[in-house]
């Protein structure tokens, strides 16, 4: 409990205790906070360079090689009579690949494997501006919950003194007095609850941009929402197709599966190679010779230049084995890349659904609210004049703020969705961040929002659809 109260009284100092120079922060700097932060993009970034780095070693095993040797012997033959030889030999040995098949296969299996972490790493970057979105709409989300929470809260509480009053004077009934307590104990394990959720959204963004956040920055209004005119969802599946990064990295994949399998294949096949040799040392190491005796001190070289011809005949059936396995794994990274490319189509057209109908929906909501708002005027009205009961009242209290709860969520989905098609589609950037700001950056502030979005009165048009005059 006290850390919760400790908790709670930092995220109010965000609003309350800060200097008046304190900027807000926006979602383009908490993203590039997190970019220097996060540690799955830091591992993606080492992949993508440790899979650089096995290109050249692939390339390698085609270029020449040379490696020199030194040798130092003792010999002692026995026989009829007693031979020694000692000496010491300097080789040097050249070789150039000629014909290796596997060697090029495997290069270009190490090229696709270096294009696909590349990939990876783009769309970890993608993924990383929806992460940083999600966990900083999370914290508005939970602040304008908690904010209307506590209206919900402060209402349930007057509502309970009046019904208190009422039964004092013998105006009420204690049956009244019970459901406004009843309501008042509800909207406070509710708020209870929101503070929960808005701290732990706190740690969640701070755990993601390695930095405690202070004042968010307000959202545009009103937002980006929609799709372009004449878009329709068969082109953002065919941009997804197209450009989508995930399904770019798994189609590297099965290229990369392919060219293993290659390369295992053509372990079957014959090599050559040309070998060049320079070999330097005393007479007994190069030349044993029967006639001699002793050790002789003589310094003498050889030279030689081969063309060797490998045909590989048996090796207990590994290599036999290598090519199944290698043929599965083709198998298996073909059928991954087809069932990605399923789900995304399914995701984009659902995505597309969802974005080119968020004005309607908000609107619709915003509406709804409205007229819950009008709903609750009037039965607070009837109340007074005695046509209506407390229960009445309440129910229709708790009607408008579930319509308000309904119209956030709507508003933050809405964004979201936006950003996930986007990503889905391979056009996600940190430039679509700033969109969802104001030219003028002012900080969020949630009971304005909620003052805006309910309504005080009769007047209905006290509080704006969300399409015809946005709200901050």
């Amino acid at each position: 409990m006290r850390r919760t109260a400790h908790l709670l009284l930092l995220i109010a100092g965000c609003w309350l205790a800060l200097p008046a120079r304190a900027e807000p922060v926006r979602l383009i700097e908490v993203y590039q906070q997190a970019r220097v932060h996060d540690r799955t993009l830091a591992a993606a970034e080492a992949e993508q360079a440790a899979r650089a780095e096995q290109v050249p070693q692939a390339r390698a095993a085609l270029l020449p090689q040379l490696e020199a040797r030194l040798s130092l012997s003792d010999t002692r033959l026995d026989d009829t009579r007693t031979l020694q030889r000692s000496g010491t030999l300097y080789q040097l040995t050249l070789s150039q690949a000629l014909l290796r098949a596997d060697r090029w296969f495997a290069l270009q299996a190490a090229e696709s494997g270096s294009r696909q972490a590349a990939l990876q790493r783009a769309d970890s970057e993608q993924q990383l501006i929806l992460r940083s979105a999600e966990a900083y709409l999370a914290v508005l989300q939970a602040e304008d919950e908690l904010a209307a929470s506590r209206a919900e809260e402060r209402a349930a509480q007057q509502q309970l003194l009046g019904a208190q009053a009422r039964l004092d004077t013998g105006l009420g009934e204690r049956t009244a007095l019970l459901e406004a307590q009843a309501a008042r104990d509800s909207a406070r394990a509710s708020r209870l609850d929101n503070e929960r959720a808005l701290i732990d959204a706190h740690e969640a963004l701070e755990t993601l941009s390695g930095r405690a956040q202070g004042l968010l920055a307000a959202l545009a209004s009103p937002l980006p929402l929609g799709v372009a005119e004449g878009e329709q969802a068969a082109d953002w599946v065919d941009t997804a197709r197209q450009r989508n990064l995930a399904l770019k990295a798994s189609a590297a994949g099965v290229e990369v599966a392919g060219q293993t399998l290659r390369q295992r294949n053509a372990a079957h096949a014959p090599s050559f190679e040309l070998v060049a040799q320079h070999q330097e040392g005393d007479r007994d190491r190069l030349v044993m010779s029967s006639a001699s005796t002793g050790s002789g001190a003589a310094s003498i070289s050889q030279q030689s230049l081969s063309l060797q011809l490998t045909v590989p005949l048996y090796s207990g059936g590994l290599t036999s084995a290598q090519s199944r396995e290698a043929r599965q794994r083709l198998l298996q990274s073909e059928a991954l890349h087809e069932g990605l490319q399923r789900d995304l189509i399914e995701q984009v057209r659902t995505l597309y659904r969802a974005v080119s109908s968020a004005n309607s929906r908000l609107e619709a909501r915003a509406q709804a609210l409205r007229s819950r708002s009008s709903a609750l005027h009037a039965s607070e009205l009837g109340y007074q004049l005695g046509t209506r009961t407390l229960l009445d009242v309440l129910d229709a209290r708790r009607q408008q703020f579930a319509a308000l709860r309904q119209y956030q969520q709507v508003r933050y989905a809405s964004l979201l969705d936006q950003l996930r098609l986007r990503r889905a589609a391979g056009l996600l950037t940190p430039d679509d961040l700033l969109q969802l700001h104001p030219a003028q950056v002012k900080a969020h502030d949630p009971q304005s929002l909620l003052t805006c979005l309910t309504v005080e009165g009769a007047d209905d048009t006290a509080a704006p659809a969300a399409h015809t005059r946005p709200c901050p």
